[in-house]
């Protein structure tokens, strides 16, 4: 008997992270459905995305990028109705949710159908807005009471789990960012061409976009190739600039052949916002997997647990003139490139192996209830 699970996120499409417990989600004999929004104008109802089904419900939710509050709470309500609407009708046996803004109906529906939950935190609440202390505080034991009223609540990382009030994090479980492994894929061989830096995701002026372009722009030995959307505004900006390339927006498996050809991937965050110290981005271990050394900042959270394998440039966030210095340093340096490219693939290994990420996975399936298939479970 099929057993109906639901994925709920407020986007056009599924992430990456939500599209791998998808994956397993189908291995363990659940039947996985996404439900997003109408994120931009124009986009069907009904779609296909790498290889899923897809719907969208509700009336169209704009981008807002954290501004016009009152309209944004607007359309999360009515987005309540609908999701609820949805739900109704469809009757999963299990709901995923991964926004704290659509947690609450979704627990309405679980709670009423006693049918389990699973919160993924993909940005802890108290960590994505520069605010007061006090309202930082309350934005966490908000989370805090959602991540205890969850069947089970996902997070990436170790910090991320520890900033959560120490009262909520029982049921807390550390499910880390990475890639279904693709194995690793050796470097090209150094032959005058440009080094290749790889910026990919979320177009935003606190990612070192334009400090990027403007690298690039100054250096004929470098070259910036950007794949995302975001700041629409921004990435025509920088997309004018000398050794940019603009590629548009990529499905994961695109991202991942742009991400074995280039020479380093970039993971850039503003420190002044706190999400970014405590960032867990996808495109780390997708860096790692593929065995692509890395640049970002030392004000990260990550840098500690990446420090021992050396396969990083690290510099203060903005310090463009050092880490053009770097670059041109390891660019002269072929030999200690190659063992950066071998370190990060090690580090890949040690720290975000699929095959233990997705034992966590099924780890967090079995805490929420959810009967495995006998095989799957004993392939754990």
């Amino acid at each position: 008997m099929t057993r109906p699970a639901v994925f709920v996120r407020l986007g056009n499409t599924p992430i990456p992270r939500v599209l791998r417990m998808m994956s397993v989600a189908r291995e363990v004999g659940l039947a996985p459905r996404f439900l997003g929004a109408h994120r931009e104008p124009g986009l069907p109802a009904r779609d296909e995305w790498e290889g899923w089904e897809i719907e969208r419900i509700g009336p169209y939710f704009p981008l807002l990028n954290g501004r016009r509050f009152f309209l944004y709470l607007f359309s999360v309500l009515r987005y309540w109705l609908a999701l609820l609407a949805r739900l109704s009708q469809l009757r999963p046996a299990v709901v995923h949710v991964s926004d704290f803004e659509l947690f609450w109906p979704a627990r309405l529906y679980t709670l009423l159908a006693r049918r389990p939950l699973l919160y993924n935190i993909h940005d802890n609440l108290a960590q994505r807005y520069r605010c007061p202390r006090p309202v930082a505080a309350l934005l966490n034991v908000l989370e805090g009471v959602a991540a205890r009223a969850a069947t089970v609540t996902l997070v990436p990382e170790d910090f991320r789990r520890a900033a959560l009030p120490a009262w909520a994090r029982k049921k807390v479980h550390v499910v880390r960012n990475t890639p279904i492994d693709p194995g690793f894929t050796p470097p090209a061989a150094p032959d005058g061409r440009p080094i290749t830096l790889f910026f990919g995701g979320w177009i935003d002026a606190g990612r070192g976009i334009r400090e990027l372009a403007e690298l690039a722009g100054d250096h004929p030995e470098l070259r910036l190739r950007v794949a995302g959307n975001g700041d629409a505004d921004l990435l025509e900006e920088v997309a004018r600039m000398p050794g940019v390339e603009s590629l548009g927006f990529l499905t994961h498996a695109e991202v991942m052949a742009e991400t074995a050809s280039c020479d380093l991937v970039t993971a850039l965050y503003d420190p002044t916002r706190p999400i970014n110290r405590f960032a867990a981005s996808n495109k780390i271990a997708e860096a790692l997997a593929v065995g692509r050394p890395l640049i970002f900042n030392s004000e990260l959270e990550i840098a500690a647990l990446l420090a021992p394998f050396r396969c990083a440039l690290v510099v203060p966030y903005g310090d463009t003139r050092r880490l053009g210095e770097e670059l041109l340093r390891l660019r002269a340096d072929p030999e200690n490139y190659r063992e950066m490219c071998a370190r990060a693939r090690q580090a890949y290994e040690q720290h975000y192996a699929w095959e233990v990420v997705r034992g966590a996975t099924l780890v967090a399936l079995r805490a929420a209830g959810i009967s495995l298939d006998v095989e799957q479970e004993t392939g754990s």
